[in-house]
């Protein structure tokens, strides 16, 4: 009874201290850490790994597992410092591990652009169609009627449609919506003394997003909204990898700027070959097996005004020359996929081709590396990651109520889920994101992915929204002017690490 007894205290005492350090506690993790506590390390795995999170400026809102399970075989000796040097005589375990890249949709490099009225409505009707499935799954929209139906039913009766938002008018008493199915239009009121719930999500629609309405006819031609009903994303559970491996993502590198943090990257590299860290945090390099990289790899040319100023490498062969140097460096065991931003070498409306072979030679000719368009779905080891560099982003900041520039350290997440409410990449057609015009709309979220990770932004951040995880992987850029004019205060520097078994989130924050 009695070591049982002593492992029951070091149990209680370790969750007490993860309690007051603010983290939660999931049921897995409680298993990993009652089998720590009967063999006496728990006590010092916690230690280490609550000094390891310490250093690290976003805190995930649950303790990370994985940081125990990276000393399940031994504890951490608690006074080796984070970043001290050491010989890399761990077993390099994702050596061991065969790859398992699934490419699912991938623009490649044939994007199909398409002009003229009739064209553009194809691409409307396809968003329309694809979105009503959606919506239509659900049990309280299953019922939706046209907008034709809506009008001609008696005052007062209430009824759900599935309509696309033209315009939107917001007046001190109300706010009004013109909306459109494939037969018909009606105006859409909703007046400010209705529930402020039903108000914020009127504000926070999109321009030409697909939603279901439930409205009721006034004696006129109006509607009048009672509910909005989101396509969203079914709540579900995290579905995680049969093995546990994990993946860096990254993106905004923008190699080539002299804002390049080239020494924090520089150590990033130095971790990944197990040359940096303790044993705790060189075991997770150990187990990484991928690098998604989501855009931006180079700053480009002539990107926005007065680029020129702030550029290391003013030729854009030379950034991707740069950049291949710069990734050559990631053990080959690692496979590296790669995905095109709005600074890089190719078509700028999305869906984005891969960077033509013309600029990305260098990168193509390492054997580890995989080049995809933008969006991209991949599945790896069973995971399925959407990779989308986030330009839209902008369209949200400032449409989307309480997310400004100023303050997306914070809110990042929530414009993140706004996409996955919307079930869209983009939803606004002609905004500051240009969009290429094509018979299908590919930027509709089908399938609710296990992971969405974009960029663009520059801030880091991260969420699992009903089984999905949201996050933002920041950049490797320092603040440029027109970020500074803009009051956008990145967040670079941080890999964010994934574990593929279970989606847990450990952001490294790398020293310069």
């Amino acid at each position: 009874m009695e070591p049982q007894d002593a492992s029951s205290q070091q149990l209680r005492s370790a969750l007490t201290k993860i309690i007051e350090a603010g983290y939660q506690v999931e049921p897995e993790t409680l298993t990993v850490m009652k089998d720590l506590a009967e063999r006496a390390l728990l006590e010092q795995a916690i230690n280490a790994a609550l000094e390891e999170l310490a250093g690290q400026e976003q805190k995930p809102l649950f303790f990370p597992r994985s940081l125990l399970r990276m000393r399940e075989t031994e504890p951490e000796p608690p006074s080796e410092a984070r970043w001290e040097s050491a010989s890399p005589e761990l077993e390099t375990y994702a050596k061991q591990v065969e790859s398992r890249i699934e490419i699912i949709e991938d623009p490649g490099k044939n994007v199909s652009v398409t002009r003229g009225t009739e064209n553009l409505l194809q691409y409307f009707r396809d968003r329309f169609f694809k979105t009503s499935r959606i919506l239509k799954q659900r049990i309280d929209a299953r019922n939706a009627v046209t907008i034709d139906e809506a009008l001609r039913a008696p005052p007062k009766t209430r009824s759900k449609i599935i309509c696309i938002v033209t315009e939107k008018r917001e007046r001190p008493r109300s706010i009004s919506l013109t909306v459109e199915d494939t037969e018909s239009r009606a105006t859409v009121i909703v007046p400010s003394s209705y529930d402020r719930t039903v108000l914020e999500k009127a504000a926070g629609l999109f321009l030409d997003q697909v939603i279901c309405i439930e409205v009721s006819r006034t004696r006129g031609e109006l509607l009048i909204a009672h509910e909005f009903i989101d396509p969203d994303i079914p709540d579900r559970p995290v579905r995680g990898s049969d093995e546990e491996v994990y993946a860096v993502l990254l993106s905004d590198l923008h190699v080539g700027s002299q804002k390049f943090l080239s020494n924090h990257f520089r150590q990033f590299l130095e971790w990944l070959r197990g040359n940096s860290g303790g044993p705790g945090i060189r075991k997770i390099a150990s187990r990484v097996k991928y690098i998604v990289v989501a855009g931006d790899l180079v700053d480009g040319i002539g990107v926005y005004p007065g680029q020129e100023r702030e550029l290391r490498i003013r030729d854009i062969h030379q950034q991707y020359h740069e950049v291949a140097k710069v990734l050559s460096e990631v053990p080959e065991y690692i496979d590296i996929i790669i995905s095109p931003g709005n600074h890089d070498a190719t078509l700028q409306a999305i869906p984005q081709p891969s960077v033509p072979k013309e600029y990305a030679g260098p990168l193509l000719d390492l054997r580890n590396v995989t080049s995809l368009g933008n969006p991209a779905s991949v599945r790896l080891h069973g995971v399925e990651v959407l990779i989308y560099h986030g330009r839209s982003l902008d369209d949200i900041v400032g449409t989307v109520p309480g997310v400004t520039y100023q303050n997306l350290d914070k809110t990042i997440v929530t414009a993140m889920r706004s996409l996955m409410k919307a079930r869209h990449l983009a939803p606004t057609y002609g905004a500051r994101t240009p969009i290429a015009p094509q018979s299908q709309d590919r930027l509709v979220i089908d399938r609710p992915p296990d992971i969405l990770h974009c960029g663009h932004i520059h801030v880091n951040g991260y969420e699992l929204y009903r089984g999905t995880l949201l996050l933002n992987s920041g950049a490797w850029q320092a603040q440029t002017d027109y970020q500074e004019r803009m009051g956008l205060v990145p967040t670079p520097g941080t890999a964010p690490i994934v574990n593929l078994k279970d989606l847990t989130v450990i952001p490294l924050k790398l020293p310069a």
